[in-house]
């Protein structure tokens, strides 16, 4: 099931991957984002980033073991949502290794 236009789906997520969001990270999360219609935007103590924009999301400096707010909205906001989790939980699917945060 969808979300509709008007719902809002809000997850924590921890950067799991020492590197945090570098530019290969921020890279992977707008490619995945490309086929959705719905907004999504990441947010760190008071700092918010469109996860279309490779810049913005940089702009978090979003470290390892840090905790981001992410929010989704849209016609297809399940989907993104389900997306975006499943690149934090994989490492953004590279070669990295997760260990626990400090």
């Amino acid at each position: 099931m969808n979300a509709t236009p008007n719902d809002k789906l809000v997850t924590n997520l921890m950067v799991l991957n020492r590197a945090g969001i570098h530019l290969r990270a921020a890279q992977t999360i707008c490619t995945f984002m490309k086929p959705f219609h719905a907004k999504a935007k990441l947010f760190k103590k008071g700092l918010e980033a469109d996860c279309t924009s490779i810049l913005e999301l940089l702009s978090l400096g979003a470290e390892f073991g840090e905790i981001l707010t992410l929010s989704v909205e849209g016609e297809d906001a399940d989907d993104a949502h389900q997306e975006i989790v499943k690149l934090f939980v994989n490492l953004f699917y590279e070669d990295d290794i997760a260990a626990e945060p400090r």
